[in-house]
């Protein structure tokens, strides 16, 4: 895989101060050749060409203002041989940004895109101290010299504050496209289904302990260690689930052996095997009424009026669906609330899938099929997917997978709760298909979530969605995305020190609560 890469210095000396109004003048210059990059990718290959073929610019007293001082044009061609979609993605990799956070902004406008999916457009976004910024992931269907064209523009904004801060500040990145894949997993050797065999060697094990523990196991460890060396369970863990968490051994099954600390290992491949779940219903407006009545004692409150009136007669309210009323609340089976008139016309649909439980673990996020982070089962054909340890500091940087086994991602519950990460890339996200976000961002440490990716239209809950989190800025991918996010997350008069921006093209949408939801 090859990457093109603008290297972009912006060099600044403050020589100038105003009190009430700060301009820093600075000299700019940007170095590097810029030549056409190919790139070649399976069934096809794309390139990439720069205008302004000159290897430096000089910009001198450049100061604060809401002009961009640097202009990047690029266009990206695409030569798609197969009936694939072939995906790229470009960014900003950054190698040192010394500027206070937020000062330096960019902007990424498509031009020209004659067929297929190009990047989405960006307005007024910070650029990070490290790491890539990634834009976003483009798409060419099948055919030849396939153009996407894009304009990047880097700002230095006044910010109508005190800016002394930029001086001699300094950002060295580069302009870099990747091939993006297509993340459509097809499970192997790090997905689990049936119980793998194995026979577990004792004293390689206690070794691979001893080790972890960086050289002694604590007292308090000893009894579990000896289970596991033994018997290859303790306290409902499993020692094939320490060989695999990257808390643990962080290892397959297959390198374990290879390492002597397992044998024989036999391994039977993920099966399909059918699924059964409810298609649909249809609701009985009186019987509805009627069970709310009896579930609130006799009245429904005025405050719910509202809430029953829409799930009696559109089986949904802010993200609350009747089906969760009557198992969770009314704890009735969907065929008991049938045979007390509550719904009607049951149907159910069948599919073939992996079994239920079924994990694939790679990067850093684990999937399971129809099975959410606390195990248990979700009525649903698909995966879900969260944060293996959100107790690291370490930048989200793996990119999502899209399907696995031909099965989408369907649920993102809790996916990010909790996360130290200071920041957590987006970009690949294609959540058309998934139902629940629900705390997927609670109580987590990132200040700036770009959701520019995010299709919420199968979305049905996002209580709680960023509650307690450390998010300042939000950028949602349309204006019905933000207003579903800022619906289902409202925020109350009490909540005003709570409340997120959340951004559409640079246009402030709506509020979001970071506090709790009020429904």
């Amino acid at each position: 895989m090859n990457k093109k890469n603008i290297l972009i210095i912006l060099i600044v000396s403050l020589f100038l101060l105003v009190l009430g109004v700060t301009y820093a003048y600075f000299t700019a210059e940007i170095t590097g050749r810029e030549t056409t990059s190919t790139i070649i990718v399976n069934g096809g290959e794309m390139s990439i060409v720069y205008d302004n073929l000159s290897n430096t610019i000089t910009l001198e007293n450049i100061y604060p203002r809401e002009e961009a001082w640097v202009t990047k044009n690029f266009t990206v061609t695409g030569t798609n041989t197969t009936d694939l979609n072939m995906k790229y993605k470009v960014g900003l990799d950054i190698s040192d940004n010394t500027f206070p956070a937020g000062y330096l902004t960019y902007s990424l406008e498509n031009t020209n895109s004659d067929s297929g999916t190009p990047i989405a457009n960006k307005t007024g976004r910070p650029i990070p101290t490290s790491g890539t910024e990634w834009f976003g992931e483009g798409l060419f269907v099948t055919g030849r010299n396939q153009i996407h064209a894009y304009t990047l523009k880097i700002y230095f904004p006044d910010n109508n504050v005190n800016q002394n801060a930029a001086q001699e500040s300094i950002l060295t990145a580069k302009v870099t496209i990747e091939e993006a894949g297509t993340r459509e997993i097809l499970l192997g050797k790090h997905a689990t289904a049936t119980e793998p065999t194995f026979t577990i060697n004792y004293s390689a094990c206690v070794a691979k302990y001893t080790e972890m523990f960086d050289g002694t196991i604590p007292a308090d460890a000893q009894e579990g260690v000896e289970s596991m060396c033994t018997t290859g369970e303790y306290d409902g863990r499993t020692l094939e689930e320490d060989i695999t968490n990257p808390l643990g051994f962080n290892m397959t099954l297959e390198e374990a052996q290879t390492a002597g600390i397992i044998s024989n290992l036999r391994q039977e491949p993920v099966q399909n095997v059918e699924h059964t779940a409810v298609d649909s219903y249809n609701i009985n407006y009186s019987g509805c009424i009627s069970k709310f009545t009896e579930y609130y004692g006799g009245a429904i409150p005025s405050e719910d009026l509202e809430r029953v009136e829409s799930l009696c007669t559109t089986g949904e309210y802010n993200g609350f669906t009747l089906e969760a009323y009557i198992t969770d609340d009314f704890n009735m089976s969907l065929e008991e609330a049938q045979t007390a008139g509550i719904i009607s016309n049951l149907t159910y649909k069948t599919w073939m899938g992996p079994p239920v439980g079924t994990i694939y673990i790679d990067g850093q996020y684990i999937y399971k099929y129809m099975s959410n982070y606390l195990d248990y089962e979700i009525d649903k054909d698909g995966w879900s997917v969260y944060l293996i340890d959100p107790s690291s500091t370490d930048p989200v940087t793996t990119e999502l997978c899209r399907t696995i086994n031909g099965k989408p991602i369907i649920y993102m519950s809790n996916m990010f709760s909790r996360s130290k990460a200071s920041s957590i890339d987006l970009s690949s996200f294609d959540t058309s298909s998934v139902f629940s976000m629900n705390y997927m961002f609670g109580s987590s440490q990132a200040t700036i979530l770009d959701l520019s990716t995010f299709d919420t239209s199968s979305v049905t809950d996002m209580k709680e969605m960023f509650s307690g989190s450390n998010v300042r800025v939000i950028y949602a991918r349309t204006t019905a995305d933000a207003n579903k996010m800022c619906n289902a997350n409202p925020v109350s008069p009490e909540d005003q020190t709570k409340k997120i921006p959340v951004y559409v093209n640079n246009e402030l949408v709506c509020e979001v609560s970071s506090h709790y939801s009020q429904y």
